[in-house]
């Protein structure tokens, strides 16, 4: 699954956030992922990166991997883990309860390849849980790279300002996701944008 999701969330907070779910097969693209949002981006500093992964085993063998986006390295977090042993018990749930959740709807037939209903749920438990801390949220796949110069805040601003009119109809698959300026947003789908976030939708 390829998709970009944006969401207006309901909290305090002013500052805009970057959310991205990842697992052990794609801990290098995420690593490439923030040393490009470090190259390119003119605002990385005033924006809050979270990546959402399944516990605290997994925080550990990335930084194990990826030393140089450690916590401990830089003071604070470049990129501040989620997990989502964390995140499923503040909303009433558990891995355990999730995951045979998810047994049953793949019998029943309601879905139909098990990798891409985990990364979902990580975007949307993600999204939950920075609802309090962030204003806006853009989750991109971990696979996702900044290839020039650019400005987040620009980029919120323009998708909010007009989020359907840079919408495609149609998504091309197998194209990797790629931001550095809002045409970029084309390759978008928002899923909600009201002062609470009232749906959720995933772009195949």
């Amino acid at each position: 699954m390829s998709a970009i999701l944006m969401a207006m969330l309901s909290g305090a907070s002013r500052v805009d956030c970057v959310l991205s779910p990842t697992y052990a097969p794609h801990y290098d693209s995420f690593a490439r992922m923030l040393e490009s949002i470090a190259q390119h981006a003119s605002d990385a500093d005033a924006v809050k990166v979270f990546n959402v992964v399944d516990d605290e085993a997994a925080v550990a063998a990335f930084e194990a991997r990826h030393a140089k986006w450690a916590c401990a390295a830089h003071g604070k977090c470049f990129a501040t883990p989620l997990t989502m042993e964390r995140l499923l018990p503040a909303f009433g749930s558990t891995p355990a309860a999730m995951d045979a959740e998810l047994a049953r709807a793949v019998r029943e037939g309601r879905f139909w390849e098990r990798k891409r209903q985990h990364q979902a749920l990580k975007k949307l438990y993600g999204v939950r849980g920075v609802r309090a801390q962030c204003y806006r949220v853009w989750v991109l796949d971990s696979e996702s790279l900044a290839l020039r110069n650019f400005s987040f805040a620009s980029i919120f601003d323009d998708w909010f300002a007009k989020p359907a009119g840079l919408r495609r109809k149609s998504h091309p698959a197998p194209t990797r996701n790629l931001f550095s300026d809002s045409r970029d947003a084309l390759c978008s789908k928002v899923i909600a944008r009201s002062q609470n976030l009232t749906a959720a939708a995933v772009a195949a």
